[in-house]
């Protein structure tokens, strides 16, 4: 195989194994968090930037070494297996505020509270360590729900071949790839969200909508809930 070859297999293992409902989870709590700090797209790209490098990161050495951090430990193995059902619980409670908010909007005159990404910059002196704090935890979270998945047989058929070969930089170049790859959900919603943090015409345009959009994340929300509580069930 090629250098090139290396390359686009790890980049499309990583974003076929990104795609899954735990994964879209952790970018709807992305979502969450973004919506109660991200005040300024500083904050935005501070907050996006870490939780993405925690999830590359800890993606390139799992990966690397096929559980670095113990995740295969029973008390760690019974932790990773009740905090979907966590994150389900915040997604519960998200969209049921999500269709409060939907409702008021319909019923009553005042406006409801939105997005703090819809909102104009704040000007006054922030702290940034506790959000950037947040974030890596975030991220760790990610990572540790996303595992829960069952990954594409061909990254071990990968590992060994790369493991084998001795190949030390072209190891290290395919798993950087695939981490980054792994993190494409949330480098997405990333880009939207600072994108619209930053163009006034953006989110001029997303508060024209933001009725429409309160009620079809509200139904986004409870329905990834019901599904990891249904996976928390069956598995």
């Amino acid at each position: 195989m090629t250098l090139l070859d290396y390359v686009a297999a790890a980049v499309v293992l990583g974003i076929t194994d990104s795609f899954n409902p735990y994964v879209l989870s952790m970018v709807l709590c992305l979502l969450i968090f973004w919506a109660r700090v991200g005040t300024t797209a500083r904050r935005i790209a501070l907050t996006g930037g870490f939780t993405v490098g925690a999830v590359v990161v800890l993606t390139f050495f799992l990966v690397w070494s096929e559980a670095a951090f113990g995740l295969e430990h029973p008390a760690v193995d019974r932790v990773s297996s009740f905090l979907p059902l966590a994150v389900a619980v915040t997604l519960l409670v998200a969209g049921y505020l999500l269709f409060r908010h939907w409702l008021q909007g319909k019923t009553q005159a005042s406006s409801p509270w939105m997005p703090q990404f819809l909102a104009e910059d704040v000007k006054a002196v922030e702290e940034n360590a506790g959000i950037i704090f947040c974030a890596f935890i975030l991220g760790l979270a990610a990572v540790t729900v996303a595992s829960l998945w069952p990954k594409d047989q061909n990254i071990y058929i990968f590992y060994y071949f790369l493991y084998t070969s001795a190949n030390v930089l072209l190891a290290a170049l395919f798993f950087v790839l695939y981490g980054l790859a792994s993190a494409f959900p949330l480098l997405v919603a990333w880009g939207i969200i600072f994108y619209i943090k930053s163009s006034v015409k953006a989110r001029s345009g997303f508060l024209r909508v933001i009725s429409w959009a309160r009620i079809c994340f509200s139904a986004v929300f409870i329905a990834v809930g019901l599904g990891l509580i249904y996976l928390f069930i069956v598995t």
